[in-house]
């Protein structure tokens, strides 16, 4: 999710990965962010979603290649407008679970993986917080999440949601 912020001098939009539970997931209490009744669910548990594995798994695989990411509003229809560059180096696959690293800039998620050719590393996940429009960061071997939002002002900007790099 993309959220603007409009109460200061200029407007700041920032990213906000959350997770929606049907039940509380205990390994992850500090990162709930509250509970909503659904109509037919009942009650869910939403969380930060940098905090939840399930979202960083899915985010490694966007990230990779693996995964498309989905229209908001259409059931199996993939958002173009979403686009990744994998961490070079092949499939990688989650070996543990995640460690958070946060600050006012992104929250840096380190991930044991294993590589393709059965290496134990560490993937070191940003989720950029504070979305602005820019090109896409670039470096050997970094993966990159790039998606569109919609600006205060009615404009569509482009810009980095998440990085990756293997440590």
């Amino acid at each position: 999710m993309a959220v603007t912020d409009r109460s200061g001098d200029r407007a700041t939009t920032y990213h906000v990965p959350m997770t929606y539970r049907g039940s509380a997931f205990d390994g992850i209490r500090d990162a709930l962010i509250g509970t909503a009744e659904h109509g037919v669910l009942g009650r869910r548990f939403i969380y930060d979603g940098a905090a939840d594995p399930v979202l960083v798994a899915q985010l490694i695989a966007l990230i990779q290649g693996d995964v498309q990411a989905q229209a908001q509003s259409l059931s199996d229809t993939a958002d173009i407008t979403v686009t990744s560059t994998p961490v070079s180096g092949g499939r990688l696959c989650v070996s543990g679970p995640p460690a958070l690293s946060l600050n006012a800039a992104m929250t840096e998620v380190l991930v044991p993986v294993l590589t393709a050719d059965s290496q134990a590393r560490q993937l070191a996940v940003q989720i950029i917080r504070p979305i602005s429009p820019a090109p896409a960061p670039t470096g050997e071997g970094r993966g990159i999440v790039t998606a569109t939002w919609q600006q205060a002002d009615g404009s569509q900007a482009r810009g980095p949601f998440a990085t990756a790099e293997i440590r």
